[in-house]
């Protein structure tokens, strides 16, 4: 239930930031397309490039949105599997400070 939530505020986190991110990157794309008509081999390397720009900061768009939710979730499984049996419990020192301020 948990993960699901979690992949859905990340999809729409990272649906949210490419949109903006189109932006810029479609500016620059319409530069290349004028360039392509203008001189195709030029224009055909800047669509290439903005391309994979506009590619590499959407992974780092989703590896910022994605990574602390991932973090989260298996801490707190971690967190459930140490009160179920107290022999699998992976992070006690931990446990101890978050109840002691509770």
């Amino acid at each position: 239930m948990l993960t699901a939530l979690g992949g859905i505020l990340v999809a729409i986190a990272v649906a949210v930031a490419a949109l903006l991110l189109l932006i810029p990157f479609g500016i620059l794309g319409a530069v290349g397309v004028l360039l392509l008509t203008a001189v195709p081999p030029l224009g055909a390397g800047v669509l290439a490039v903005v391309g994979l720009l506009f590619a590499l900061a959407t992974l780092v768009v989703v590896a910022l949105a994605r990574v602390p939710v991932v973090t989260y979730l298996r801490y707190y499984a971690l967190l459930v599997l140490g009160d179920v049996d107290e022999r699998l419990d992976l992070v006690p020192k931990r446990r101890a400070a978050i109840r002691s301020h509770a």
